[in-house]
């Protein structure tokens, strides 16, 4: 089946490249290289309508245990930058989906949502912006005749082995012939004392056990100087290019294996290989020395600028010749399984193959070693096709339906509002990957490339910020909310290692409608999602749960501007939550979420923070231990909850993940005085959490002061009484202090350290009284990395400017 790709092409995220080649990766209507036309299809054929009336479904955050023992054998089949084991996500599956679901990845990547969805009879749709990884993903969710494919690619080996398998032959000095299982190459350094060039295998490197160890120190060979590999200057010969040399050879002769320092037969064949014409296509697309990826592989030093140079001559010829033979199969299915299976082995037997006894290069980047192993291709492939067809056999084993597209998540106007069962997502963290350079090199094979425009990254040479990234995940997560249905969840996983951006996709995500219910860190090793996470820790990946509210709620809300409704809104907020003690049933979070949510949508503020708190109680809200519930059943059962969990060993509440400003830093405090506690405990243990911010958080005996209670030497929580007299007058100060950032921004001067918690104050005491100039006086005068860093400040400022025009 071909589609019109003019009527797809304005769908953002359509990706670069000819209609031939895209239409020749695609396998419509499951797969499409595109924006996928016929989701309306699939969702009439799989899906079914909501009605709030008749529905009966509930769930709460899932907290128990995620097992991952066995690595199944799909997600072995191709390799990919990152990949959540599917049985991570079948756990999930189980907790919030029944059979027949229809569930949604919109950053798929290799598509293992959809491996674990056709395990437990769950229809699937997945959606990534990158053409390499919707077809691994088709390819993964789709069952193939191994046998006819197999018989197909072996004729294909066979055929180019008799033609280019003279490549991988080898001679020793007796004269014994073999066959080379891998070679290693070494880029060539001078000596900065004498000029003399040499290799940086064997001088510079210990080797033992076929692998190499960088030495901290090594003589040069000529004139014994003490060099080191930060003091040696790499050679590039005159055409541009690094100069490398051939130094090992791993080869098995007579059926032995042999590991040696190259022949001359061995130096003859590379430089044929070398110096040779190829007479198979190949792609030659430029890589940019200014990408992310590339400067943190160096890759402007190392002269490589194309995507053939990741390959070694010899290996560029042998894959060349597969890849056109397979490209030239016929019958599509075989020709998607034969390009699976090379772009799956790219990588070992690239030269970001490393000489160190692993397997696939560094992670995150284009990096190439200084030290190579030159992979034997077609050994190489035997060891894939294994793998192939045990995943081959797994999959004939499951059948649901999967449907798979090629675009943006900004952009799902295929999917009908409320049509999704669940969510499960792991989208690109900020600036750790970016995904559309580390796929350039397959996709270049592909001829069908990442449309980066709407990537969700913070990328310099995209020049795309903080801002933008921002932008960009929330009209994700704004999609992701009208899609979804009513009172369903939505898991977003992701690796952990910048505070800002874990609070941005919190922000945006609650920005968008969800009640974030749930935060806790995967740990891989135990397999659990933790629930008493310390403060601070970055090693495991973060887990978001989130629902969308039900429709009445929303309605009534839009119905009256919100007023008269800020307790319909909390009391579904407080329903949705497990019942333990969260950050997010802390009074300060449920004014933050009040405040996020009423002014997204433009509604009135009635309450600050001190009045708001008052009317929790007033709106019949049961407290306990500082936490809120919605009423008293959900007190009992909390209680209940809890002389449960002090008989198994205690009752433990959820730390916040990050102490980056003010709130989180109440918070912690709030958690860490389970009991009475001196000044100089409190300050030792906070000091070890805190995370560089742009926030001017007040000294640890200021925060005491303003909120907490000192009795014979030692600081406790405040009663309810005490904690709203105490709320009341550090509201007052807060005022106070925005007043004086306000003087400050009339005098034209910058603001360039202040308290974030007094600018939100300020900020609402002026949206409620309609004072949006002051708003846009003050904003406008604030440093931009506190602006990137507080999407409540985003929001108000956005309100304030749409008012003033």
């Amino acid at each position: 089946m071909t589609d019109n790709l003019d009527e797809l092409r304005h769908i953002e995220g359509f990706p670069v490249g000819n209609d031939e080649a895209i239409n020749a990766l695609s396998d419509s209507p499951s797969y499409t290289a595109y924006p996928n036309p016929h989701i309306d299809e699939f969702l009439k054929k799989y899906g079914t309508s909501y009605d709030e009336s008749t529905d009966n479904y509930h769930r709460e955050p899932y907290s128990g245990d995620i097992s991952a023992k066995e690595q199944n054998p799909v997600y072995a089949a191709h390799a990919y930058h990152t990949k959540v084991p599917p049985e991570i996500i079948t756990t999930l599956l189980k907790h919030y989906s029944r059979p027949g679901d229809v569930v949604l990845d919109v950053f798929c990547g290799t598509g293992m949502t959809g491996v674990a969805c056709r395990e437990l009879n769950r229809n699937c749709l997945l959606i990534d912006l990158s053409p390499i990884a919707t077809f691994v993903s088709h390819v993964n969710t789709t069952s193939f005749s191994i046998q006819s494919t197999l018989h197909v690619l072996d004729q294909i080996i066979k055929e180019t082995e008799r033609e280019l398998g003279y490549l991988y032959e080898t001679q020793d000095k007796t004269g014994r012939k073999g066959v080379i299982n891998y070679t290693v190459w070494s880029d060539v350094y001078t000596c900065p004392y004498c000029d003399f060039e040499f290799p940086f295998f064997p001088s510079g490197v210990e080797h033992l056990h076929g692998k190499v160890r960088t030495l901290d120190s090594f003589p040069c060979p000529k004139c014994n100087a003490d060099l080191n590999i930060r003091s040696v200057r790499r050679v590039i010969t005159s055409d541009n290019t690094k100069k490398k040399e051939l130094v090992w050879i791993n080869a098995k002769v007579n059926k032995v294996i042999q590991d040696r320092e190259p022949s001359k037969f061995d130096l003859e064949i590379a430089q044929k290989a070398e110096s040779s014409i190829l007479p198979y296509w190949y792609p030659t697309d430029k890589v940019d020395p200014d990408w992310y990826s590339a400067r943190l592989g160096q890759l402007g030093q190392k002269r490589i600028n194309s995507v053939d140079k990741f390959l070694s001559k010899r290996n560029l010829w042998i894959y060349s010749a597969l890849f056109s033979k397979i490209s030239r199969v016929s019958d599509k299915k075989i020709r998607s399984l034969g390009i699976y299976i090379l772009t799956g082995l790219f990588t070992v037997i690239s030269e970001r193959q490393g000489y160190f006894g692993g397997g696939g290069g560094m992670s995150g980047n284009l990096y190439m070693p200084v030290i190579r192993k030159e992979q034997n291709i077609f050994h190489c492939l035997q060891r894939r096709l294994s793998k192939v067809k045990s995943a081959e056999v797994y999959k004939q084993q499951h059948s649901s339906c999967v449907y798979v597209g090629t675009q943006s998540a900004t952009d799902l106007r295929k999917i009908p509002d409320s049509s999704i069962d669940y969510i499960y997502i792991d989208p690109p963290f900020g600036a750790n990957i970016i995904y559309s350079e580390m796929n350039s090199i397959l996709e270049s094979w592909l001829s069908v490339r990442t449309n980066d425009i709407p990537e969700a990254v913070i990328n310099e040479f995209q020049e795309k910020g903080i801002e933008d990234y921002h932008d960009l995940i929330f009209k994700s997560f704004a999609e992701l909310y009208r899609v979804i249905k009513p009172g369903r969840w939505i898991t977003v996983e992701f690796h952990n290692t910048q505070a800002s951006i874990w609070n941005m996709i919190q922000e945006c995500l609650a920005k968008a409608g969800f009640i974030v219910a749930q935060t806790g860190t995967l740990d891989k090793g135990s397999s659990t999602i933790l629930q008493d996470i310390r403060a601070g820790a970055v090693n495991n990946d973060i887990i978001i749960s989130a629902l969308k509210p039900k429709v009445t709620v929303a309605r009534k809300l839009a119905e009256n501007l919100g007023q008269g409704f800020e307790s319909e809104y909390i009391k579904e907020y407080l329903k949705q939550l497990p019942l333990t003690c969260l950050f997010e049933r802390s009074q300060e979070m449920l004014y933050s979420r009040y405040l996020a949510f009423y002014i997204k949508h433009g509604y009135q503020i009635l309450y600050n923070g001190d009045q708001f708190y008052k009317a929790l109680t007033q709106w019949g809200f049961e407290e306990r231990d500082g936490y809120w519930f919605a009423d008293e059943i959900q007190v009992n059962d909390y209680e209940k909850r809890k002389v449960k969990s002090f008989e198994k060993g205690g009752f433990q509440t959820q730390a916040v993940l990050f102490v980056i400003d003010e709130r989180s830093a109440r918070q912690w405090i709030w958690n860490f005085l389970d009991e009475p506690k001196s000044y100089d405990s409190i300050y030792t243990n906070f000091v070890q959490v805190l995370q560089s911010t742009t926030d001017e958080i007040p000294e640890v005996k200021v925060i005491l002061e303003e909120s907490f209670v000192r009795t014979n030497g030692y600081w406790k929580r405040p009663d309810q009484l005490t904690q709203a007299e105490l709320e009341k007058k550090r509201h007052e100060r807060l005022l106070r202090q925005f007043e004086e950032y306000l003087n400050t921004a009339r005098a034209n001067q910058k603001l360039k350290e202040v308290r974030l918690e007094a600018v939100i104050a300020g900020f609402t005491e002026c949206y409620r009284s309609g004072r949006y100039n002051d708003i846009l006086t003050v904003g406008h005068k604030l440093d931009k990395s506190l602006l990137e860093n507080s999407t409540d400040l985003y929001d108000f400022i956005d309100i304030a400017e749409a008012k003033v025009e």
